[in-house]
């Protein structure tokens, strides 16, 4: 795996030793190359050094969307898509790339000032500290319908969302073959993010890399399969009564086909 930039390379032995600073939260598809007209997605959050199945109901959303080459909806509450045994099936309206996202709501957290000095430069002080944790997350489908299905040409895999922030693709990871790149940017509110810390891990072999220089990235996946990228940064706050800093944590799961 090529990075533009200096990386750590860190073995899957190694990382369960490092983590960041709060949980994220991931979607997990059953598939991401789908067949039928509906998708099967879980919800996981970080919990080094792999993912742990997090129930729907103890990460209330904000909103959520879900974009195809043909039309976006939006929703507020995904209640209409959760079925009766609590996992969230979505009816995919078009052919083609499909991007899924969420915003949970923001919630106030208690976290450790020496695992915050790891994602700031900002004073932090000592003992425990009371953030406002904001958590987005996204997913890359694509249908596989057969010969004859019109697949509109969109470029929905790459395009930008209105979520608190995001990672944002600059590459279709479900269309790339092996030894391509990957150039994203990481974003807040729409604007690019320069002290962000990127996790992106291959789910089958552990294989994960970190970086927190840059504010645009690379990378080239050497394997196919399941891939999580997973990122934070922390804003200072002033004068709030429930909080001293703000957290953002974003992640991104994609596929990457086999030749």
């Amino acid at each position: 795996m090529l990075l533009s930039r200096t990386v750590a390379v860190l073995a899957g032995s190694l990382v369960s030793g490092w983590a960041f600073c709060q949980q994220s939260v991931f979607l997990q598809p059953d598939q991401f190359f789908l067949k039928g007209r509906t998708a099967l997605v879980d919800l996981r959050r970080s919990s080094a050094p792999s993912l742990v199945p997090e129930e729907w109901s103890d990460a209330p959303v904000k909103w959520s969307f879900l974009r195809t080459g043909e039309v976006q909806e939006n929703r507020d509450d995904i209640g209409e898509w959760l079925r009766p045994d609590g996992r969230l099936e979505l009816k995919i309206p078009a052919s083609g790339p499909i991007m899924f996202g969420i915003d949970f709501l923001p919630r106030i957290e208690s976290v450790n000032s020496t695992d915050l000095r790891k994602l700031t430069k900002a004073p932090v002080g000592a003992g425990t500290v009371k953030i406002r944790h904001y958590r987005t997350a996204v997913t890359i489908l694509r249908t596989q319908w057969g010969p004859g299905v019109d697949s509109p040409g969109s470029a929905v895999a790459t395009s930008e969302t209105s979520l608190t922030s995001a990672v944002h693709l600059m590459m279709d990871p479900s269309s790339l073959m092996l030894g391509g790149d990957i150039a994203f940017e990481v974003v807040m509110r729409g604007l690019e993010i320069e002290d962000a810390t990127v996790k992106i891990n291959h789910r089958s072999s552990g294989e994960t890399l970190v970086r927190d220089d840059a504010e645009r990235y690379r990378f080239t996946p050497d394997k196919p399969g399941v891939w999580d990228m997973e990122v934070q940064f922390v804003r200072p706050l002033k004068d709030d009564p429930e909080a001293q800093f703000e957290l953002y944590s974003t992640t991104m799961t994609f596929e990457v086909p086999r030749p």
